[in-house]
């Protein structure tokens, strides 16, 4: 990259972890190519963004935004998740370094805070945000589904002795 690609490359990843809502550290030496692949596949589906850049690039990037804590965690081969669902880029962090030993959770951040491993593996195991709507809907439309089969009852009762009388 030439001097205008780095700064392009830093400004508009800038904007990307301004506009997100949890920003994770990994480390991922030893995954191959198909693993990166298949962590970026399921990362797409949740609508979890997955960067990896020099960590200098990195660096630049965050100054200045509510993750610049994270410049710490910093060093190596490193791979920035990042999302506006925080529960769906900790799942997907967590679950794939549970199959792949290779990606090493480091730290994140969120709300102004750094977070380390144990409170993102905390955070995954919360459910996510399409989880929590599902429910809420379930239990909206219950009362009314039951409510329904009450109001049923009592005529497909009178139907049946109706029925009943005219068998005799």
């Amino acid at each position: 990259m030439n001097l205008l690609e780095k700064k392009n490359f830093v400004e508009k990843l800038n904007q990307e972890i301004k506009a997100t809502s949890i920003l994770l550290v990994a480390h991922y030496a030893g995954l191959t190519v198909a693993q990166m692949t298949t962590l970026r596949n399921s990362a797409k589906k949740s609508e979890v963004q997955i960067k990896v850049a020099k960590n200098s690039l990195v660096k630049l990037a965050v100054s200045g935004t509510d993750y610049e804590s994270i410049t710490n965690d910093l060093s190596g081969p490193t791979v920035l998740i990042f999302a506006n669902d925080i529960v769906s880029a900790a799942k997907i962090m967590v679950d794939f370094a549970k199959e792949n030993k290779e990606l090493v959770i480091k730290a994140g951040s969120y709300d102004k805070s750094q977070i380390g491993k144990e409170e993102i593996v905390s955070i995954s195991k919360m459910p996510s945000l399409d989880e929590i709507r599902a429910k809420l809907i379930s239990l909206i439309q219950t009362p009314a589904t039951r409510l329904a089969c009450v109001l049923q009852a009592p005529a497909s009762q009178c139907a049946r002795v109706i029925e009943a009388y005219s068998k005799k």
